[in-house]
């Protein structure tokens, strides 16, 4: 049943190279066994880890259904779930919610999008493409005014007219592009999403990330997507989470041990020095030992580090710079909606997803790969398998004509020119000038000198002949350098423009709405 000395292992996720394409590992026709598989694994959870998986998950679930408030009948349904933060990701992040929409419906289950608001939200704005085709150059564009950081659930909507003109000054910014473009009168998505935005900004209490996911949300239902969305700060309220915290603090010098270790392995296996990578190592003071979780509190809304120390069955945390709760304390918080946050970083995220909130997780490439850790430690912490999870991603590039140039082209020019300087005879049959006769008969010499080496007295006088051999074949190949120069100052200028037109990470909002939300239905394998 279970693999806890497992060593881990490497897997490689690279996104789709080609425009339109899309990663889903295992295939979709694969996932509903899938699903089932991970249902039948879980069954043992209790039996070998020691805790209360089942119980746990219940009060948990019992919570989203409650929420959703799902009737009896529906009790036994499989949850399927993934989650992001409620930016305005690319195109293959929001693959995922075509992805778990459809996959719910193949199981009859229900799609439980996670909005990851305990993120940070640093930068209030979205890069685009500008300017003329010919041209291009990037161009952030904002969606609010900037602020102090702090994790989006505690962020408002600070200059509403910023806000309000958003879309118009997108509009405007991409102008001259989309006029370029294959599709240039199809209305773009940003269009239908700001209305539902602002309708959602007016006269509402809600966050500007709770606005953004709610737009995103009613935009996926007017498509027929079946999906329900929470905010990890809902999450964190019900007695399922306090109950899973409570077992990681109670055990936190064996879980910090083995995350630490976990992820040195893991290092060790990517070929990765920087020790911040994929995420820091937990650190330890005094008796204090820092956990995967942030810590705050409604007047200082900026994340710290959470530190806890066992004392038998009770356990208490810090942030080490004023705030201090013992396990009854973080109960209250827990359930009560007092000013104090406690929140997982990414690992304890998708971790509780996995474990406790649903059958099956939908994670990205990053989300996928950082979870090797995540694996090791649930095999190595809790003595049972890991539930499998999907990995899913797109490649969709703006609808613009993009220069036919890869980085190989450069790298093939570049070689051409250094051969014209220190193996010309390689360019006889590019060499096309008025003196390719004399061109030939001085590579024919020096093919004859090579193939003839002198004896070690004669030497230098042969060294000096092929010398001259390639002095005078390269100045003969001077006017073809010249030529290898202009073509690559323009490829360079081809390969920026393919850089800036062809990048996968725009916005899907970006993007034709007519031609987007198909496409993406096709890669997600839902039918019309």
């Amino acid at each position: 049943m279970t693999a806890a000395g497992e060593p881990l292992r490497y897997r490689r996720f690279r996104a789709p190279v080609a425009d339109q394409t899309a990663l889903i590992e295992p295939p979709i026709a694969e996932i509903p066994a899938l699903v089932a598989r991970n249902q039948t694994l879980a069954k043992d959870w209790d039996r070998h880890s020691g805790v209360h998986f089942s119980a746990i998950g219940t009060s948990a679930r019992d919570d989203l259904k409650r929420w959703l408030d799902v009737t009896h009948s529906d009790i036994g349904k499989p949850f399927i779930a993934t989650g992001h933060q409620p930016t305005l990701y690319h195109s293959g992040v929001w693959l995922k919610n075509f992805l778990l929409s459809e996959i719910a419906r193949q199981v009859g289950g229900e799609a439980i999008n996670l909005t990851v608001d305990n993120d940070v939200i640093r930068s209030p704005n979205i890069r685009i493409p500008t300017a003329a085709i010919d041209a291009p150059r990037l161009e952030d564009i904002p969606f609010d005014a900037p602020a102090e950081e702090m994790p989006w659930e505690e962020r408002r909507i600070i200059a509403r007219p910023v806000f309000d003109s958003f879309a118009s000054r997108v509009l405007a910014a991409y102008a001259p592009l989309r006029a370029a473009s294959h599709s240039p009168s199809q209305p773009l998505i940003i269009e239908h999403l700001w209305r539902h935005a602002r309708r959602l900004a007016d006269g509402s209490q809600m966050g500007l990330g709770d606005v953004l996911g709610y737009a995103r949300a009613a935009m996926e239902e007017a498509h027929g997507l079946k999906t329900s969305d929470f905010d990890i700060s809902l999450i964190c309220r019900s007695a399922g989470w306090y109950q899973f915290l409570s077992i990681l603090f109670e055990r936190s010098v064996l879980f910090h041990a083995i995350y630490n270790a976990a992820l040195a392995e893991f290092r060790t296996v990517n070929h990765i020095r920087n020790r911040l990578h994929p995420m820091p190592d937990l650190i330890q003071e005094d008796d204090w030992l820092e956990m995967p979780f942030w810590i705050w509190d409604a007047p200082r809304p900026q994340r710290r580090r959470l530190f806890a120390r066992s004392r038998g069955d009770s356990w208490e945390v810090t942030d080490r710079v004023g705030l201090r709760l013992t396990k009854d304390q973080v109960w209250e918080n827990a359930i009560q909606l007092p000013d104090i946050r406690i929140r997982p970083r990414a690992l304890i995220t998708t971790m509780y997803a996995r474990l406790v909130l649903s059958d099956l997780f939908i994670h990205g490439i990053g989300g996928a790969k950082y979870d090797e850790v995540t694996d090791a430690i649930i095999r190595r912490f809790f003595n049972i398998e890991p539930p499998a999870f999907v990995t899913a991603t797109a490649t969709v590039r703006l609808p613009l004509e993009l220069p036919q140039v890869t980085p190989d082209d450069l790298t093939a020019l570049d070689r051409q020119y250094r051969d014209s300087i220190h193996h010309p005879e390689r360019l006889l049959d590019d060499y096309s000038g008025h003196h390719r006769a004399e061109f030939a008969a001085i590579v024919k010499q020096k093919q004859e000198l090579i193939a003839h080496r002198w004896r070690e007295k004669q030497k230098k006088t042969w060294h000096d002949q092929v010398s001259s051999a390639n002095e005078r074949m390269s100045s003969l190949l001077e006017p073809f350098r010249e030529q290898l120069r202009q073509h690559r100052e323009k490829l360079v200028a081809d390969l920026h423009r393919a850089r800036i037109l062809g990048s996968r990470e725009y916005s899907f909002c970006l993007f034709p709405e007519e031609m987007l939300v198909p496409l993406l239905k096709n890669l997600a394998g839902i039918q019309s």
